[in-house]
């Protein structure tokens, strides 16, 4: 398929007895060789972002859409890359909290290790201003609920 000027970005969370923890990943290979970060993918030609939203959480991550509680869009940015203009949709994720964690869908092995952490690791580890920024809108959002 080919790519649009679109893409996505995941800030997936689960709900542990302390608050939310979330999903960070360490990224393999290219520019961006050893940069922790969200679930971020491409928008594909006649797809929706709901569409690639559940497509790239499964490739990167093998959570499928049966295992998302809730998702919603939180945030949009713009950046330029190569030259061209790019748009960013940026979600926040909740998931099961039993959900298992896996690449083996992942064709293109992006990622080498992965964790679940609570927002001020996950803040401190990410490279991007705009995953830091939404890692800590969800959070503020989620610190009071707790899971019993």
């Amino acid at each position: 398929m080919v790519r649009t000027n679109n893409k996505i970005q995941a800030v997936i969370f689960r709900m542990e007895k302390d608050g939310p923890k979330f999903l960070i990943m360490r990224r393999i290979g290219g520019m961006n060789n050893d940069v922790w970060q969200s679930v971020t993918g491409g928008v594909e030609s006649g797809e929706t972002l709901d569409e690639t939203l559940k497509r790239e959480v499964f490739e990167e991550t093998g959570i499928r859409p049966e295992d998302i509680i809730k998702y919603e869009k939180i945030m949009e940015f713009s950046f330029e890359s190569d030259g061209t203009k790019k748009n960013e949709s940026v979600f926040e994720v909740e998931v099961r909290p039993d959900v298992v964690v896996t690449d083996k869908n992942n064709v293109y092995k992006e990622h080498d290790k992965w964790d679940w952490v609570e927002e001020n690791t996950a803040v401190s580890m990410v490279k991007w201003d705009n995953n830091k920024e939404a890692i800590k809108k969800t959070a503020s959002k989620y610190k009071i609920r707790r899971q019993t």
